[in-house]
């Protein structure tokens, strides 16, 4: 188990429009191989500010596949900026691309979703 920054109980009691995107470890290839599909990933995002602001992961090793996640809401990267980032292959750490795609597409543009 892993879990860092803001909770979304957190999250609600500060007020913040949290966007929550997650992915099952079954869909890697890294399970197949190592024959363990289970777990799972959430990631947290702050939508007005466009960043990472949680995460937590339940699956094998998932506290050394998820440190770059501590690594980008510590620095305040770009969500847009870590969808772009690919991640070595069969690893459980491909997990968190399809989620952070997912939560940058509507946060790169919000003035785009008042259309």
């Amino acid at each position: 188990m892993y879990a860092v920054g803001v909770t979304p109980g957190r999250a609600a009691e500060l007020g913040i429009d949290l966007r929550t995107a997650g992915y099952d470890l079954a869909a890697t290839a890294r399970a197949a191989v190592e024959a363990d599909d289970r777990g799972r990933v959430e990631l947290y995002a702050d939508r007005s500010r466009g960043l990472l602001i949680g995460a937590a992961a339940a699956g094998l090793h998932a506290e050394e596949w998820m440190s770059e996640i501590a690594l980008a809401i510590r620095a305040e990267t770009p969500l847009g900026l870590l969808a772009d980032v690919v991640h070595a292959f069969p690893t459980y750490g491909e997990s968190v691309e399809a989620p952070l795609r997912e939560l940058a597409g509507p946060l790169a543009a919000p003035e785009e979703e008042a259309r």
